[in-house]
């Protein structure tokens, strides 16, 4: 599809109170086809349902400070035939949370998914150094195993996820409230804006000088390089699957152009960046 309308549907880990859920939603006020989101209990399941086309898009975090995620990787291994189709950069928001009744001084297990432990981890390091880490597979029943501990476990979430399960707020902002989030939206389906300013181009390039001859023409296009991830291929020495995140005010059109001139490459977004969420 290019520049249609009609809604995708959209899901995403956990719940509204996880911080995928806090992402879908905000994506949804910025890209109005974007559909009420559906939720799945951990990833697995998630990424079955885009596989088995229960749901059109799913919303996860591409890249946080800590690097790149799994998403990146999807879109930009061989054979893919997925597409970004939302992105903004929102921050994580992470707080500690605990059993009703617990102490800071008390915690000795911290939960929290890969990308929250991160952003969380020098908070942690300074105030509780000798606590042990812990990744979980589901946010949602983590929170509750919190809820229903003896006081020596937390978990790093939302405010939202505190109210839900009646979990007290150790500690606020312990990500210190910046932008942190890369946040997708990746779909089975091509949905591109006929007068895009972002774009995704992704595919496997060999040594040589062909990174190069692909950023001149999608310069010619219009289009700049923002940002780059690099995965080796595993197959040669010094060849790589990219992704590459483009801005500019070329069109659609010439975009198609600039890209199907390198056969290994193929146009893995490109979409309209939203105004700024409303303060």
């Amino acid at each position: 599809m290019t520049g249609n309308p009609s809604m995708i549907s959209i899901a995403a880990v956990g719940g509204p109170e996880s911080f995928a859920g806090q992402a879908a939603e905000a994506l949804r006020g910025l890209y109005p086809n974007l559909g009420e989101p559906s939720y799945f209990p951990d990833g697995k399941r998630l990424f079955a349902a885009l596989a088995e086309g229960k749901v059109d898009a799913i919303v996860g975090a591409a890249a946080n400070v800590g690097g790149y995620t799994i998403l990146d990787r999807m879109l930009g291994a061989p054979g893919s035939k997925l597409y970004v189709i939302a992105e903004y950069q929102l921050p994580f928001g992470c707080a500690l949370l605990g059993r009703r009744g617990s102490r800071l001084e008390d915690i000795r297990v911290v939960q929290g998914g890969p990308a929250s432990l991160a952003q969380a981890r020098s908070y942690l390091n300074d105030t509780l150094p000798t606590v042990t880490t812990a990744t979980y597979a589901e946010p949602i029943a983590a929170a509750s195993i919190v809820a229903q501990s003896d006081g020596t476990v937390a978990i790093v979430g939302t405010r939202l996820l505190a109210e839900r399960y009646g979990l007290d707020v150790l500690a606020t902002n312990i990500d210190k409230g910046v932008i942190n989030g890369n946040w997708w939206a990746l779909s089975s389906k091509q949905v591109f804006h006929p007068t895009p300013d972002r774009l995704f181009v992704a595919g496997r390039l060999r040594r040589g000088c062909e990174l190069g001859r692909v950023l001149v023409a999608l310069t010619w296009a219009g289009f700049s390089l923002d940002t780059v991830s690099v995965t080796p291929s595993g197959c040669e020495l010094l060849e790589f699957d990219y992704v590459l995140r483009l801005s500019g005010k070329g069109s659609l059109t010439e975009a198609q152009t600039a890209v199907a001139s390198f056969a290994s490459l193929r146009l893995a977004g490109a979409i309209r960046s939203p105004p700024p969420l409303a303060q």
